[in-house]
């Protein structure tokens, strides 16, 4: 998973990218984001990967820990 940052902002606002790759298969699954926000991340996720492939067995990221560990509280809070 990774963010691509400072792009032009789309109509809806949107100006980062969420990106997350399949290293099994390399396929790219790309979402706009209009924040990097614990929530925003995790809905992201929820709607971008979970529902079309079931949950991950291992996310690899560059971020903090810290923040990662508030992505997937937010995620839990999602899944009820």
């Amino acid at each position: 998973m990774d963010h691509i940052r400072s792009l032009p902002a789309l109509h809806k606002g949107n100006k980062e990218l969420l990106v997350w790759v399949d290293l099994f298969t390399g396929f790219v699954i790309a979402k706009a984001s209009a924040s990097q926000t614990a929530q925003t991340v995790a809905e992201s996720y929820e709607e971008a990967v979970f529902r079309r492939s079931g949950a991950s067995e291992a996310i690899r990221h560059d971020r903090e820990p810290g923040f990662m560990s508030d992505v997937f509280s937010a995620f839990n809070k999602l899944m009820g």
